[in-house]
């Protein structure tokens, strides 16, 4: 039987982005932690890698001898990608579960995504709060999401559990 916790609610951090030349690898800004966890192993895997995806982003942008430019797009790209997958399997979850939050959580889920575009197009290798900027947008919205708007997901599904 699987178990659903969430055990606090998170601040939303303000991420600090060092764009420092001689650094090859930065301290994760997202760190996984019971706070996230679903107890359904399937979402707390993708949300694992939605956040080790954030930490490579973290990490590339700030390597040094490489083009911003084609670093951010790169793996803005796979951010944008990986988040698009983790909210088309978990719409998909809520439409099976006849979850009533569904059309609240898809609302949210185009907004961010939507957001989350535009924020990259803006990316400007001149400026290096573009990247930040972005970080700073990915990791609040996620850790937000995750643990407000999610956690009422996770109740029901423990609810259906339980029946």
């Amino acid at each position: 039987m699987a178990q659903f916790r969430f055990t606090s609610i998170l601040t939303p951090i303000i991420v600090s982005l060092h764009m420092n030349p001689g650094a090859e690898i930065m301290p994760n800004i997202l760190e996984w932690n019971d706070k996230y966890s679903f107890g359904v192993v399937s979402i707390d895997e993708q949300r694992r890698r939605l956040f080790q995806i954030i930490n490579d982003f973290n990490n590339e942008i700030n390597k040094s001898g490489v083009s911003k430019l084609i670093t951010f797009k790169h793996t803005a790209s796979r951010v944008v990608e990986y988040v698009k997958y983790h909210f088309s399997w978990e719409e998909e979850l809520m439409q099976k579960t006849d979850y009533p939050g569904y059309a609240k959580q898809k609302t949210e889920h185009n907004a961010f995504i939507k957001e989350l575009l535009e924020d990259a197009a803006r990316f400007d290798d001149r400026n290096p709060k573009s990247a930040t900027r972005f970080l700073n947008f990915l990791v609040g919205w996620v850790q937000h999401h995750i643990v407000h708007l999610d956690r009422d997901l996770g109740q029901y599904l423990a609810s259906i559990e339980k029946s």
